[in-house]
């Protein structure tokens, strides 16, 4: 992979972006790839291509997501010949847009393969382990950034929980493809950061910035994440903000359901569903993710404890802690650290 930009490190200011170019196939040299049996989560989790000799993982269903390294014969017959032994998967902690100038490329994304061609649009998130396999003269341009260091002003903070699901392990990746009646205002934004990454002009960090916005909201637009104001009772949005104010302020106590349900005076049955239809997401798995997020930026930024962060972030058991994050992250928390170190 080869970059225009220098390597990102995360900060409040000023908004950084790294756009990457010419991008065919995946090396050892960008960030942190996964190919001995000693990088995955035992039981579960397989992050290099299975020989015949390794047992396929249990599908049985976890938390969030549950990954698995497909075999040769789980991959379409067209990219077989395009397999490289051994298979490598990897992870970055920043958001990544990508999209296909020429060629084609196939994406092997947790249990999911995304198969794209010219003009296809696809956003992994962060700490999602991907893979590729591409064709030859293949060539992507990839916007990386870092989805905390988005600001957005007055008019559109009410979407901000719906960035914030956007850019969660709920979704661990999105593909546009070039034939979707919405993909013309995606393909527009995504030209004009390149725009404007090449041509450095006045306020360039700040038009990446507004378009990064402009193609988040398409996005969450996209995925039914935000609230249709025109049909929706005027309480109501007012209602949900007020659940996610006191979930974030709560997050390191025992607040659950039942407690944000009491708080803004819901039947806590009537809370659940109405949570769910507004944000797609049950609010019990909300506020683990909300506290899983937490936890994983102290176990990148601070020397902490593991069993110090899991009680900090609300969790009052350290084996459920060590399941849910490895659930949600596929690695376990001392590893995910040793990888943002």
């Amino acid at each position: 992979m080869k970059s225009t930009a220098n390597s990102m490190e995360p900060s409040a200011s000023p908004f950084l972006c790294e756009v990457t170019i010419d991008t065919q196939a995946p090396t050892l040299e960008s960030d942190a790839f996964f190919t001995t049996m000693d990088d995955y989560v035992p039981g579960r989790n397989v992050l290099v291509n299975s020989s015949p000799s390794v047992q396929n993982p249990s599908r049985k269903a976890n938390f969030i997501t549950e990954f698995h390294a497909p075999v040769s014969d789980e991959i379409p017959a067209f990219w077989r010949a395009y397999l490289p032994c051994p298979l490598c998967f990897h992870m970055h902690d920043y958001c990544q847009i990508t999209r296909v100038e020429e060629g084609r490329i196939l994406y092997l994304i947790n249990n999911t393969q995304v198969e794209m061609t010219k003009g296809d649009i696809i956003v992994i998130n962060p700490n999602t382990v991907h893979s590729w396999l591409a064709v030859e003269q293949t060539r992507c341009a990839s916007i990386g950034f870092y989805p905390t260091q988005l600001r957005l002003n007055a008019y559109a903070q009410h979407c901000e929980h719906a960035f914030s699901l956007l850019y969660s392990m709920q979704f661990p990746s999105v593909s546009v493809s070039n034939r979707s009646p919405v993909y013309t205002n995606f393909g527009r934004c995504f030209t004009r950061i390149l725009d404007e990454f090449q041509e450095k002009s006045p306020a360039s960090s700040a038009m990446i910035h507004n378009y990064i916005v402009e193609f988040s909201l398409l996005l969450a637009r996209a995925c039914s994440l935000l609230p249709d104001s025109a049909n929706a009772a005027p309480r109501r949005p007012e209602t949900l903000q007020k659940a996610i104010l006191y979930i974030n302020e709560h997050l390191e106590s025992t607040a659950s359901p039942q407690d944000v349900a009491q708080h803004i005076h819901m039947n806590p049955c009537y809370f659940s569903s109405y949570f769910k239809k507004k944000l797609g997401i049950p609010c019990s798995k909300y506020i683990a993710i909300k506290r899983l997020s937490n936890a994983a930026e102290l176990l990148k930024s601070t020397d902490q404890p593991i069993s110090e962060i899991a009680f900090h972030c609300g969790f009052r058991s350290i084996s459920s802690f060590y399941q849910l994050f490895s659930s949600l992250y596929t690695v376990s928390p001392g590893k995910f650290r040793k990888l943002h170190q």
